[in-house]
Protein backbone atom coordinates (compact mmCIF):
# COMPACT_ATOMS: atom_id res chain seq x y z
CA UNK A 1 0.00 0.00 0.00
CA UNK A 2 2.87 2.38 0.68
CA UNK A 3 4.07 1.93 -2.90
CA UNK A 4 0.80 2.61 -4.67
CA UNK A 5 0.10 5.66 -2.53
CA UNK A 6 2.53 7.60 -4.77
CA UNK A 7 0.66 6.89 -8.00
CA UNK A 8 -1.01 9.81 -9.66
CA UNK A 9 -4.58 8.82 -10.57
CA UNK A 10 -4.30 10.75 -13.84
CA UNK A 11 -1.10 9.09 -15.04
CA UNK A 12 -0.83 5.45 -14.17
CA UNK A 13 1.50 4.16 -16.90
CA UNK A 14 3.86 6.19 -19.02
CA UNK A 15 4.23 4.20 -22.22
CA UNK A 16 7.65 5.75 -22.80
CA UNK A 17 9.11 4.28 -19.63
CA UNK A 18 11.61 1.60 -20.49
CA UNK A 19 11.05 -1.41 -18.29
CA UNK A 20 10.50 -5.07 -18.94
CA UNK A 21 9.75 -8.21 -17.01
CA UNK A 22 12.91 -9.80 -18.42
CA UNK A 23 15.01 -6.95 -17.01
CA UNK A 24 13.48 -7.57 -13.59
CA UNK A 25 14.20 -11.31 -13.86
CA UNK A 26 17.83 -10.50 -14.62
CA UNK A 27 17.86 -8.20 -11.58
CA UNK A 28 16.38 -10.98 -9.43
CA UNK A 29 19.21 -13.31 -10.47
CA UNK A 30 21.82 -10.61 -9.80
CA UNK A 31 20.41 -9.89 -6.34
CA UNK A 32 20.31 -13.60 -5.49
CA UNK A 33 23.95 -13.94 -6.55
CA UNK A 34 25.10 -10.85 -4.64
CA UNK A 35 22.94 -10.98 -1.52
CA UNK A 36 21.47 -14.46 -1.38
CA UNK A 37 18.14 -12.97 -0.31
CA UNK A 38 16.47 -9.60 -0.69
CA UNK A 39 13.24 -7.70 -0.19
CA UNK A 40 10.63 -7.02 -2.87
CA UNK A 41 11.38 -3.30 -2.47
CA UNK A 42 14.90 -3.94 -3.80
CA UNK A 43 13.39 -4.66 -7.23
CA UNK A 44 11.62 -1.31 -7.46
CA UNK A 45 13.76 1.40 -9.03
CA UNK A 46 11.05 4.07 -9.33
CA UNK A 47 8.53 3.91 -6.51
CA UNK A 48 6.16 6.25 -8.35
CA UNK A 49 6.06 4.05 -11.46
CA UNK A 50 3.13 1.66 -11.87
CA UNK A 51 4.95 -0.03 -14.74
CA UNK A 52 8.05 -0.65 -12.61
CA UNK A 53 5.91 -2.15 -9.84
CA UNK A 54 3.90 -4.31 -12.27
CA UNK A 55 7.04 -5.64 -13.98
CA UNK A 56 8.62 -6.47 -10.62
CA UNK A 57 5.49 -8.30 -9.48
CA UNK A 58 5.22 -10.29 -12.73
CA UNK A 59 8.92 -11.17 -12.60
CA UNK A 60 8.42 -12.47 -9.04
CA UNK A 61 5.47 -14.59 -10.17
CA UNK A 62 7.42 -15.98 -13.13
CA UNK A 63 10.51 -16.71 -11.03
CA UNK A 64 8.37 -18.47 -8.42
CA UNK A 65 6.60 -20.54 -11.08
CA UNK A 66 9.97 -21.54 -12.57
CA UNK A 67 11.29 -22.50 -9.11
CA UNK A 68 14.05 -19.91 -9.07
CA UNK A 69 12.83 -18.21 -5.91
CA UNK A 70 10.57 -18.68 -2.93
CA UNK A 71 8.69 -15.90 -1.21
CA UNK A 72 8.35 -15.37 2.53
CA UNK A 73 6.10 -12.92 4.32
CA UNK A 74 5.94 -13.25 8.08
CA UNK A 75 2.93 -11.04 8.70
CA UNK A 76 0.00 -9.64 6.77
CA UNK A 77 1.15 -6.62 4.74
CA UNK A 78 4.71 -7.15 6.02
CA UNK A 79 7.90 -7.03 3.99
CA UNK A 80 8.15 -9.65 1.25
CA UNK A 81 11.42 -11.55 1.42
CA UNK A 82 12.72 -13.27 -1.72
CA UNK A 83 15.04 -16.22 -1.24
CA UNK A 84 16.51 -18.87 -3.57
CA UNK A 85 14.21 -21.80 -4.22
CA UNK A 86 15.03 -24.79 -2.04
CA UNK A 87 14.29 -28.06 -3.82
CA UNK A 88 14.21 -29.87 -0.48
CA UNK A 89 11.53 -27.51 0.81
CA UNK A 90 13.70 -26.37 3.71
CA UNK A 91 14.43 -22.65 3.75
CA UNK A 92 17.37 -21.55 5.84
CA UNK A 93 16.76 -18.10 7.29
Amino acid sequence: TSMIRHFNSERIIDRYEEMSINEKIVLINELLTKKGRFRFDDLIAKHSSALDLACAFLAILDSTKNRIISILQHRLFGDILIIPYAADGVHHE
